[in-house]
């Protein structure tokens, strides 16, 4: 199993590439003056994004804290 974990702007390139899959991702709000609702839209082996809609509808981009599990 490969850990991976940091913060980032809507879209991240993973520090090191999963060999196999990355099986699970999970982030949490790290920055903003309004709440965000984040959703994950891509996770490969090599990146992850997500985007962020607001209370009112607004998009904003979001910083995160990320964790990625993989093999």
């Amino acid at each position: 199993m490969v850990k991976q974990w940091g913060l980032g702007s809507p879209s991240i390139n993973f520090p090191i590439a999963f060999p196999k899959e990355c099986f699970i991702a999970a982030i949490t709000r790290a920055a903003g003056n309004y709440e965000h609702s984040i959703v994950i839209t891509t996770k490969n082996k090599t990146n992850l994004s997500w985007i962020c809609k607001g209370y009112d509808n607004s998009a904003g981009n979001t910083y995160a804290n990320w964790l990625a599990l993989g093999c």
